[in-house]
């Protein structure tokens, strides 16, 4: 136990954790401040669970004991005692826990648990588990921990179980009752739920600063875990198993974001790879991270020219006296020097972080402070790598100032070879200045500062002990390539190596050049003296001189992954076999990500090296890639409702470049110039490295790639804004580039290879043979990498995916209704509403309206409405009026549309003169009216342009609205300027003797609120630009836009009437909602909203949230919240399949279905949606909502493969006829497939037959827009992607506590930012200029 806290502290460098003196709990903790900070650390977390370890007992008993004296292993009952009861006490997920004090007893009191736990005996065991003996040096550099990250599905835990149990001896079982597993592994970054705090309790003992708790400021996870592992009292990073679930959680989220942001191409396998390897490029540490940072290296060699040196800093981690000073708290350490390195070896293995951050550091100052000024770097590349025992090296290459050039240097004559040895030998040497001194009894490497010497003697020491070859192993020990298995294998560093009084410069025996200087050592790497005692500990550096040389250290040192990748073409053949045919391909991109970053382990200090933000690879140069190919692959932002935005890169940025910029070429835009403060400017700093992609070669024997060659050639050095531009008319690239040699006499500066590359460039011939186990890396291109790797994996499908699929779906008995209802009630519900809908009034009836009980300005323009009717009825009509109404969500604007048309049927009777429309069903069905599409008979496919109509239908129509004047439109945010155009255009049609007038000679009164979600797929009436061309879509927006334009009456409806209520909160909620209209929130605003975060409700109140509609952002957020609802009710589920014709038909979007699903899953008691409208008039339009009561399947369908023939579904806003009600009285409709036809390729034909539902626990807040819920919960997401997201969503709702914002958000997410760029910034503000407008029309009374 603890005492209360004392003031919570930011985080900073790495220390060590301090615990002070146990005490028991007075009062609670001291509360942090704001949800950034941190609480204090509770006493050490003891692992006392049952758990299994793979551990032989049969093994050397010191070894045993020393595993069992593990601290995972070690228990103190009292202690732990003390720590539940801290928990329930002040953690609020743990207030609940009953402590069992019989098992409890069973612990002992101070010691170890390891013999009480249930061992089994590993059949492969390796050397590594073991707890090494510190008997000399060759074991001093064990590091013991290491993880292989888990970002997929993985096997179900239940599949996990069985295989541990097929491991254990049969009579060894227990029998046991297997506990409630979840099918799927816990996703972290579900902002919805606090995971970390749970799984962590002693390291946030308070409950409070999990990752996904609500912040004023938005915190990204990188963030998040890297302030924790540089807390101050260092127990995070500390804590044996935090650091990995960190590392794990970053991966997966960077997995998944990278997954969601790109659009792939569905049929391209090849392509799918592709961009796979080129995503998964950018997870820092995996073989594809490394993959892409090997071509850039090669890129910046060929850019650059061949560098002067290669250089390795290995690091004396055990071995460093101040960096064990952090560790231990003490400048001193034991005088024994086997108990040193024992005492420094559990520092190592219990501080990764503050190991990994040392040697970081250290790297970069001496870089920057010793090697720099000493050779006169120019340029440098560095990377770090940790081998399986986990401590790190320094892999790099430098280019000096002054360094001799290497190219020509095999080729060159003397006096070039001995230039090269003359700078050369003056900076490293193999001169061992005392081969025969005795051994020190300390490390010198381990000296503390202030005992450190400088002179001959300790460098003699410091190279006898860290800078000789004195022992081959089995990793450099090889056998030559093409010898007999059975020959003898040979050092390949070529140890010993001859000694020699001279310098040369000669062709080995594989005919590269090895530059010998005066040695005495056989045994001695190259060194230099200030290196080896400045940096206390291996440094291997090696002249270049041979690019071949640079190629293959380039291939194995420098920028090769840990091991070795996995087969992507098999990796990828597996998931497509597994997946459905309708899962989406980010889906499958997704998964292949995941399998990319588990194709290797991560050491401890490689883990906290990435944790803690360092960098991985470093260099003197940017690094920008291009790429060539002819269709660029593009990031996609995919947005709800809206067309895909392309996101514009650098070379889109080239093709629109200021005219001032118009003879820069491409590649010196990439070279030389960036982007500062908005503008296009020359880089002040040194070039950066351009990375060609795809590096084509000029073949000789492949015509196609040649001519790919030629035209990278000529877009890169020919200034252009358009391909098209740079080539004669019928000229090919190949003869371009031919009249381009003509003209460029001197050729072109850049990376692409030259003519025969590929046959004498950078393939170098192994010397040795590749035993199995081998971890080097062959060089291949990108797209090698993708379809030449063996090896085989397994890939487990998601449970969404196995919806449907599951034992206990397919045992349920989906005849059950059936058989109930027998085969005549069958056929009753599926024509049961189709002949109710014959047979009903066609137009709903709606309750009176009190005409007293409009406001003024709702009687003023009733009034209005009201004069112009009885002008018309009196015989001396007054011309038709256009009068635009705004009113924003709750003002009252559906009562007055109710008021205006009772009294106008009542006025005009026996006809209504007066038609309701609204672009959709719910709107619609507010309104007691039509969607536009139905009453003027145009297709729902708003892209079609109206056509002249003929024969019945005209007639039809015209009857319809032969006694009609006056128009209601409501919604207009709803109704684009395309949409508005066809309504004009088709009253043309229906009212020809006046189809010169706007909306054919019609009164029209504009309904709805600019603030409120724009169109889909439309332009919104405000935006005042014209559409140039002569296409139809350009046609028809022009005319909405003129036809909007004629409205030249306007008034505002002031009053909200959904958000009622005079007290303070009411009076608050209402003024937010305005200012989120507006986009001018106010951190007051922020403040109310904040109140209503999930994490900031009590349980009861969450828990009565349990029903309400989820209304989200992001469609990918809505399927997973339905399918969640699914998985969570555990109850079986149907899979609905959609029965198809024509070619491609199962391909089709929802959208070209008109919202029908390729798959559906129903469960009984689900939530679902109609997807379309049935029959408006009674309210079963597209959004209504109900649940699912029963399916009806005929004898002999088969389920999940056979269509059922009707779905009941329970709907409470029915008010309709019925034949049938639930147990509480509900109405039940009977809803049947409906089939929707659409133009396949070649001119064939489409068709899809399905249930217009959906799932509906979840809707997208695009859904939602003129519904009025009493709860709701809100997930707005990231971005502002549509203007007036979050005020629709926040206004769906009665009172503000009706809301729940889940997860919550920071402030920066609805606070408009005063630089708003690209399309959103340019909406909003002709939105206030229209807006400007429509208050400066007049009002005629």
């Amino acid at each position: 136990m603890r005492p209360p806290p004392p003031p919570l502290a930011p985080a900073r460098p790495i220390r060590q954790n301090r615990h002070p003196p146990r005490r028991p709990y007075d009062t609670p903790p001291t509360p942090p401040p704001d949800m950034d900070a941190l609480p204090p650390p509770p006493p050490r977390q003891i692992r006392h669970q049952g758990e299994r370890q793979c551990k032989d007992k049969s093994t050397p008993l010191s070894n045993v004991t020393a595993f069992s004296n593990r601290p995972e292993f070690q228990v103190s009952r009292t202690r732990l005692l003390d720590n539940l009861h801290a928990l329930r006490r002040f953690h609020p997920c743990y207030s609940s826990i009953e402590i069992d004090h019989e098992a409890l007893a069973s612990l002992p009191e101070n010691g170890s648990v390891f013999d009480l736990l249930r061992s089994t005996t590993t059949r492969n065991t390796t050397i590594g588990t073991d707890i090494p003996e510190f008997v000399d040096e060759g074991r001093e550099d064990i590091v013991l921990e290491g993880i292989v990250p888990n970002v997929g599905s993985g096997l179900r835990e239940v599949d996990e179980t069985r295989a541990m149990l097929e491991e254990m001896d049969e009579a060894t079982r227990l029998a046991m009752t297997a506990p409630p597993l979840r099918p799927t592994p816990l996703y972290e970054h579900d902002k919805t739920s606090q995971h970390l705090i749970n799984a962590f309790p002693f390291l946030f003992p308070q409950g409070l600063a999990d990752l996904h708790a609500t912040r004023q400021n938005k915190v990204s996870p990188n963030d998040y875990f890297k302030h924790l592992m540089k807390y101050e009292d260092g127990r995070f990073a500390a804590h044996p198993r935090f650091r990995y679930y960190a590392f794990n959680a970053l991966l997966r989220w960077q997995a998944r974001a990278l997954a969601g942001y790109y659009q792939l191409l569905e049929s391209d396998s090849t392509e799918l790879a592709r961009r796979v390897r080129r995503t998964a490029s950018t997870l820092r540490g995996t073989p594809p991270y490394w993959a892409a940072r090997s071509q850039e290296l090669k890129t910046m060699i060929r850019q650059l020219k061949t560098p002067h040196a290669f250089i390795t800093l290995s690091a004396a981690d055990l071995q460093w006296a101040d960096l064990h000073s952090h560790m231990s708290g003490t400048h001193t350490s034991p005088s024994d020097e086997t108990m040193r390195q024992r005492l420094n070896s559990l520092n190592v293995n219990a501080n990764p972080a503050q190991v990994a951050w040392w040697i970081q550091r250290r790297a970069t100052l001496f870089l920057h402070h010793v090697i720099t000024p000493l050779l006169k770097v120019k340029d440098f590349w560095l990377r770090y790598e940790w081998q399986s025992r986990g401590s790190g090296h320094i892999h790099g290459l430098l280019w000096l100032e002054d360094g001799p050039s290497v190219e020509g240097l095999k080729q060159g004559g003397d006096q070039l070879k001995q230039s090269f040895i003359d700078y050369w030998k003056d900076k490293v040497s193999a001169i061992n200045p005392s081969i025969d001194l005795p051994r020190a009894s300390k490390h010198p490497s381990s000296r503390p500062h202030e005992d450190m010497t400088y002179d001959h003697t300790s460098l003699a020491e410091h190279l006898n002990r860290i800078q000789r070859h004195t022992r081959c192993s089995q990793y450099c020990l090889k056998r030559p390539k093409g010898s007999e298995p059975t020959a003898e294998p040979i050092c390949r560093f070529r140890f010993p190596r001859p000694l020699c009084t001279t310098a040369s410069l000669a062709p080995n025996d594989r005919d590269i050049l090895q530059l010998s200087i005066p040695r005495n050592d056989p045994l001695l790497n190259l060194y230099n003296p200030v290196f080896t005692l400045g940096w206390q500990a291996n440094v291997d550096i090696q002249p270049c001189t041979d690019p071949h040389a640079v190629a293959t250290y380039v291939a194995k040192y420098a920028s090769k992954a840990e091991k070795p990748s996995l087969a992507f073409g098999d990796v990828m053949q597996a998931i497509a076999n597994q997946v459905e045919d309708e899962t989406p391909s980010r889906a499958v991109f997704q998964k292949m990500l995941s399998k990319v970053v588990t194709e290797r382990d991560y050491s401890a200090q490689e883990v906290c090296h990435s944790l803690l933000d360092c960098k991985m690879m470093s260099s003197s140069r940017d690094f920008r890639t291009l790429c060539l190919l002819p269709n660029r692959a593009r990031r996609l932002q995919v947005q709800e409702g809206e067309q895909d935005v392309e996101d514009r890169d650098w070379y889109d940025m080239y093709l629109q470049r200021d005219e001032t910029l118009e003879n820069i070429n491409l590649y010196q835009w990439y070279k030389r110039y960036e982007k500062r403060h908005g503008n296009i400017v020359f880089r002040q700093k040194n070039d950066r490295i351009v990375r060609l992609w795809p590096a084509y070669h000029p073949s000789n024997s492949d015509n196609e790639e040649y001519e790919m060659w030629c035209r990278a050639k000529i877009i890169l050095h020919h200034p252009h804004r358009n391909e098209t531009e740079l080539l004669d008319e019928g000229e090919t690239w190949g003869l371009g580039y031919e009249r381009c040699k003509t003209i460029h006499l001197d050729g072109h500066e850049d990376t692409l290879p030259a003519r025969g590359w590929r046959q004498g460039g950078e393939e170098v011939d192994e010397e040795f043979s590749s035993d199995e186990g081998d971890e080097e890396e062959q060089v291949l291109e990108d797209w090698h990498l993708m379809c030449q790797e063996g090896g085989s994996h397994t890939v487990q499908l998601d449970i969404g995916q196995r919806l449907g699929l599951r034992d206990m779906d397919k045992a349920e008995d989906w005849h059950k209704a059936t058989r109930e209802w027998g085969v005549d009630g069958l056929d009753e519900r599926t024509k049961a509403l189709e002949e109710w809908k014959k047979t009903s009034v066609a137009t709903a009836s709606r309750p009176p309206v009190n005409i007293l009980l409009l406001n003024d300005t709702q009687k003023r323009v009733h009034s209005k409405v009201m004069k112009h009717a009885q002008a018309w009825q009196n015989g001396c009509p007054d011309p038709p009026f256009l009068l635009n109404i705004d009113g924003t969500a709750g003002t009252g604007k559906s009562f007055l549309i109710d008021a205006i048309s009772q009294s106008l049927d009542n006025f005009i009777s026996p006809s209504s003169c007066v038609k309701r429309l609204a672009p959709t069903g719910v709107a619609a069905f507010n309104i007691a009216g039509q969607t536009y599409h139905s009453a003027l008979g145009l297709s729902a496919d708003d892209k079609a342009r109206p056509v002249g109509l003929s024969g019945a239908r005209l007639a039809t129509l015209q009857e319809e609205w032969k006694m009609v004047k006056y128009l209601i439109l409501d919604e207009k945010s709803m109704i684009g300027r395309k949409a508005l155009g066809r309504i004009h255009t088709q009253l043309g049609f229906i009212f020809p003797a006046s189809s010169h007038l706007p909306f054919g000679g019609l009164s029209v009164l504009l309904f709805g609120d600019f603030g409120q979600l724009p169109p889909v797929g439309d332009t919104p009436l405000y935006v005042t630009m014209w559409r140039e061309g002569s296409s139809s879509s350009s046609h028809l927006q022009n005319k909405g836009l003129e036809v909007y334009r004629q409205f030249k009456e306007s008034i505002e409806l002031g009053q909200v009437m959904r958000q009622v209520g005079e007290d303070t909160e009411s009076l608050g909620f209402r003024a937010t909602l305005s200012h989120l209209r507006s986009g001018e929130v106010s951190q007051q605003d922020y403040d109310r909203l904040a109140t209503r975060f999930w994490d900031r409700l009590g349980q009861l109140e969450q828990e009565q949230y349990a029903t309400a509609v989820n209304l989200c952002s992001e469609k990918a957020r809505v399927a997973e919240i339905n399918v969640g609802r699914l998985v969570k009710a555990g109850a079986p589920v149907l899979r609905v399949q959609a029965r198809h014709t024509g070619v491609q038909a199962k391909k089709g979007t929802e959208e070209k279905a008109e919202g029908l699903s390729r798959v559906l899953h129903l469960m009984i008691g689900a939530e679902v949606m109609l997807t379309r409208n049935l029959w408006t008039s009674q309210g079963l339009v597209n959004g209504t909502r109900g649940r699912v009561h029963s399916i009806g399947l005929r004898e002999g369908d088969e389920a999940g493969i056979d269509l059922p023939s009707v779905v009941m579904v329970a709907f409470p806003t029915y008010q309709g006829q019925t034949s049938w009600r639930d147990e509480v009285g509900t109405p039940l409709l009977p809803i049947t497939p409906v089939t929707v036809t659409w133009d396949g390729p070649a001119g064939t034909t489409c068709s899809r037959t399905q249930f217009p539902l959906q799932l509906a626990y979840a809707i997208t807040i695009h859904k939602s827009q003129g519904m009025t819920l009493d709860r709701a919960c809100v997930d707005i997401g990231n971005r502002e992607f549509a203007t007036g997201l979050t005020f629709v969503a926040a206004s769906r709702v009665r009172a503000l506590l009706g809301l729940a914002f889940r997860p919550g958000f920071p402030i920066e997410r609805i606070v408009r930012s005063g630089n708003e760029r690209g399309g959103a910034g340019a909406a909003r503000r002709m939105a206030q200029e229209d807006e400007v407008r429509r208050r400066g029309l007049r009002f005629l009374e």
